[in-house]
């Protein structure tokens, strides 16, 4: 099956929504409306979100505290700000008119999540506790607009450590068939395991080549 990211519109430039594991940050549509508990789903779940209620770009809101922060780097904030990716505002109204988000809709979000912040009970509306949740405080940030879309395959072709394809029946490993990459599970290039596997089925598949013509 499909695992679900979220991108900008070509040509467009939006903070990465794996912030929501590092940063104060909330995700809202058009209206000014949170989706999901942010930090449990994290980026997959939120595009999961997204899709489930039929939401054609959603929109990351934080802080100055964020902005500044020790990530600001790290998600790049300042270049998001200056290519039209981020939006700031001295206040919420400013900040949501800017980006095209709900200033009432996104009033009456954060208004909800300082008063469950003060209370101590945490999030009324998604039951987050843990500590990220916090209410936001001005200047205020709000992106650009995020769409789901496929990442990357979780699932495949099941392979022992020698990525030898195994047979359903029994587990036993099919003579002369591999799999590498995304064919047999969650494969990303930017760890390299694409790569790796591939190394892997290489030196295995030669070296099965040779027993077979010896």
């Amino acid at each position: 099956m499909p695992k679900l990211f979220a991108a900008p519109r070509p040509g467009q430039k939006s903070p990465s929504w794996i912030l929501f594991d590092t940063d104060t940050a909330y995700l809202v549509d058009r209206y000014g409306r949170r989706l999901c508990n942010e930090h449990a789903s994290r980026y997959a779940g939120c595009a999961l979100e997204c899709f489930r209620q039929k939401i054609d770009g959603a929109f990351v809101v934080f802080d100055e505290a964020v902005f500044s922060g020790p990530n600001r780097s790290r998600w790049g904030y300042e270049a998001r700000l200056k290519n039209g990716g981020l939006f700031k505002g001295e206040t919420i109204a400013e900040a949501a008119q800017r980006a095209g988000v709900s200033p009432e809709g996104l009033e009456k979000t954060l208004q909800t999540i300082a008063r469950d912040a003060a209370s101590g009970r945490g999030d009324s509306q998604f039951g987050r506790r843990d500590s990220l949740f916090r209410a936001l405080k001005g200047p205020y940030y709000v992106s650009t607009p995020s769409s789901k879309v496929r990442f990357k395959t979780e699932g495949g072709l099941e392979v022992n450590p020698d990525f030898n394809v195994l047979r359903a029946a029994d587990d036993a490993p099919i003579p002369g068939l591999y799999a590498a990459g995304a064919v047999c599970g969650s494969i990303s290039a930017r760890l390299c395991d694409v790569i790796a596997s591939g190394l892997i089925v290489g030196k295995t598949a030669a070296a099965g080549l040779r027993k077979a013509r010896s």
